[in-house]
């Protein structure tokens, strides 16, 4: 469950920069193979998120007379509270609908699969929430350890939460509305291609493979790995008649938010069915101001952070863009300056994740959706309550096969 906003290992992640060793399975392939494989038994299961050709690939087919909405979900590891309180207030608004697309990127594709099948699982969603801890997340290495390893800490917790959640009978569901024409899209990011990449997790889901259940949770665990504080997940895919072993990451390493492929903005003839745009951001845009105290590891955490926060503004901008050339009507809800986010928390703390949970349920109730990007000026209003009905939408980013 990655970070947006906040980077609190960014001590520990140094120190691992400082170590040559690797432990990494033995993996030897070129660019070209790796540009040419896919998953064994799943077509279409995953595309680059750098290509808009296949975005026009991957979207759903539209329903005429059909509204279609679309919901983004962002990382922002423990600040995924906020999400999920969002997604809990909203059904109590009367107002939530059905999403014909539904895109989510590291703690955002945690939720991504139950607000993709609806209100019914809004319990479980609150329960993942309000319930856990960083012992349900993560155990850390015994520090020597963790230099000799690729990761300072491991995620076994993690990995048994979400067989707890994630079940077989989930995934099942998620193929059935996948037949019915509706698309759940997870991002991680391929270490080795240095691209992102976009799972179509509904084609996963809807196949025949053996593997398809373990391959659902591979990929929500490897938009989550978190680089050096997680292990990469290896992901087995064929290229020709050769296996390759491919090292994913943490989505948000390419992008926070699966929402518009870059290119599309300019490119011709990629129209949109969507008419309404949701972006669920688990984080701060506005200015989170804080003196920085001296020292080169605030510095550098302050500055990450400024930086991560910058680039989910610009997805935020260039996806309004994309909304307006198309006439979809464009939502957004983020962190805003009403939260107190003192005193000072470990990462996964319940009691924080409790309070950020019920400011996300009080902002979903009211409806309450900003109808353009912030400013920038956090001294300015950045939302105002959104009357706006919905139901229904298209797709993200772009890929391989």
């Amino acid at each position: 469950m990655t970070g947006t906003a906040r980077i609190k290992w960014l001590p520990i992640i140094a120190l691992l920069a400082t170590s040559g060793c690797v432990t990494l399975p033995v993996r030897d392939y070129s660019e070209r193979e790796q540009a040419i494989a896919q998953i064994p038994g799943i077509a279409g299961a995953r595309f680059w998120a750098d290509d808009p050709a296949a975005f026009l690939k991957a979207r759903p087919v539209h329903v005429a007379g059909k509204a279609e909405a679309m919901l983004a979900i962002s990382g922002g590891s423990d600040d995924g509270a906020y999400g999920a309180g969002v997604l809990n207030g909203w059904t109590q608004s009367g107002k939530r609908p059905e999403f014909t697309v539904v895109t989510g990127v590291s703690t955002g594709a945690l939720l991504a699969p139950f607000a993709f099948l609806g209100s019914r699982y809004d319990d479980r969603v609150k329960a993942a929430y309000t319930t856990i801890s960083q012992r349900d997340i993560y155990h850390l290495r015994f520090p020597p350890a963790a230099l000799l390893s690729t990761s300072v800490a491991k995620t076994g917790p993690l990995a048994r939460l979400l067989s707890a959640y994630v079940t077989n009978a989930v995934i099942d569901e998620v193929a059935s509305e996948h037949r019915r024409g509706r698309r759940l899209f997870v991002g991680t990011a391929n270490l080795d291609a240095q691209r992102g990449v976009v799972w179509n997790m509904g084609a996963i889901a809807d196949s025949s493979a053996a593997g398809r259940y373990t391959l659902f949770r591979q990929v929500l665990l490897a938009s989550s790995a978190v680089p050096a504080l997680f292990p990469p997940v290896i992901i087995d895919a064929q290229s020709g008649a050769r296996l390759i072993r491919e090292a994913h990451v943490d989505g948000a390493t390419s992008g926070s938010l699966l929402v518009v492929p870059p290119g599309v903005i300019a490119a011709g003839g990629i129209s949109s069915d969507v008419s309404d745009l949701y972006l669920l951001v688990n984080g701060q845009l506005g200015g989170d101001f804080k003196v920085v105290r001296g020292g080169i590891i605030p510095i550098a955490s302050r500055a990450f952070t400024l930086a991560s926060a910058a680039a989910v503004r610009e997805q935020t901008a260039t996806a309004y863009l994309w909304a307006k050339r198309y006439g979809a009507r464009y939502h957004l809800t983020y962190i805003t300056a009403a939260f107190d986010s003192k005193p000072a928390h470990k990462p996964f703390d319940t009691a924080y994740m409790n309070r950020l949970y019920a400011f996300g349920v009080s902002r979903g109730r009211a409806n309450d959706w900003s109808i353009q990007p912030p400013s920038g000026d956090p001294t300015r209003p950045q939302t105002e309550p959104d009357a706006a009905g919905a139901a229904g939408v298209p797709v993200a980013n772009g890929a391989p096969q």
